[in-house]
This record gives structure tokens, sequence and C-alpha cells, in this order.
């Protein structure tokens, strides 16, 4: 059950998307960009058949999304391999571009109760994922949700070094970022 931490005053009315104060009485949205991220589009794939290319993409909505309800958010830093990988991912979720480009972010929001039920029963994708749930991935799809998850969390580091021979060597080191160890 979700608690929020900060108690909203029940005379203001908070956006749904952004959790700004929204300026009109019988408002639910503060804009037009903020309402049209909940608007309920028609889903072409709803994870619920489990492949390779669902796998990856779980596993990289398992690093960097975030799902609340009936809603998946995956908000990325606005660079050119995010933007490709967000709308390969809008593309194969919808057969079409429902990415919004910000300044500094690019945003996908997918609003379907079913997507995120399979999102929870196939990869146990839930909210607060990373603190209450052991993954469960089908062995012939775990390199697959890695290879998602290490593309979202993941990090390589190359560093030289001086061994006793007085040679200089490449150490190179690379991990994953996660907050339960049964995860990994």
């Amino acid at each position: 059950e979700f608690k929020p931490k900060k108690k909203i005053s029940k005379t203001k009315n908070i956006c749904l998307n952004c959790s700004s104060i929204v300026k009109k009485n019988e408002a639910i949205y503060c804009s037009i960009k903020c309402k049209a991220v909940h608007k309920k589009r028609k889903i072409l794939n709803n994870f619920s058949d489990i492949s390779k290319e669902v796998s990856y993409y779980a596993g990289f909505i398992f690093g960097d999304g975030s799902v609340n309800g009936a809603l998946m958010q995956l908000h990325l830093a606005n660079n050119e391999s995010n933007i490709a990988l967000l709308k390969n991912l809008s593309n194969f979720i919808y057969g079409k571009d429902y990415t919004l480009i910000y300044k500094k972010v690019i945003c996908l929001h997918v609003n379907d109760e079913e997507f995120v039920n399979n999102l929870g029963k196939n990869f146990n994708v839930y909210k607060n994922k990373t603190y209450e749930h052991i993954l469960n991935i089908p062995s012939d799809y775990q390199k697959d949700f890695i290879r998602g998850y290490f593309d979202a969390d993941g990090w390589i580091s190359v560093n030289k070094y001086k061994a006793k021979n007085n040679k200089f060597y490449n150490k190179i080191t690379w991990g994953i970022c996660s907050y339960l160890k049964e995860n990994i």
C-alpha cells in the first residue's frame, strides 16, 4: 500500500502526472502535455508473450523505469542513444512513437493495467521492485533481461595500471547497480 510522505492539502488540486498544483478546481492535469501522458492508447504488445525482445525491454524497464498503479514510466537523459531506444520501445509497444522529448529528458509512459500486470507476472517488475521482489525470469530469457538491465543500470570502467614488471595494462571492470544481491 502506497503512503505519501507529505499530506496534500484537500483544498489544492495536484496534477496526476507531474504533481504540480492545478489552477482550475475541476482539472486533474496542469497542462495538455500532462493530460496526453495519461491518455489511454491502443497497445500492440502488452508483454504477455515472453520473447527475447520483450525480456530485453523488461530488463531495461527494471533498471530505469518506474511502475505506479497502471502506469509504467521511463524518464531518461536526452541523448541520441536514449532517444533511439525509447522510440524503438514505443514502436514495439504501440506501433507508433509516443515519446515526449524535453530539453534534458526523454519520456515514455504506458498507461495500461494489463501491460503493468504482465511486467509483474512475467518479470517480477513491480512498484518498489528492487526492494521487495527477487527476480524469477525463465532461463531461456535471462541473458536478454540482464542485457537490458545492464544497458539501463550497468557500468564499465577501463583503468591503466603499471605492473611490477613495469609494463602498463588495461584493467576492465564492470557492474550492475542493484539493491538486492539475490537479483544479481
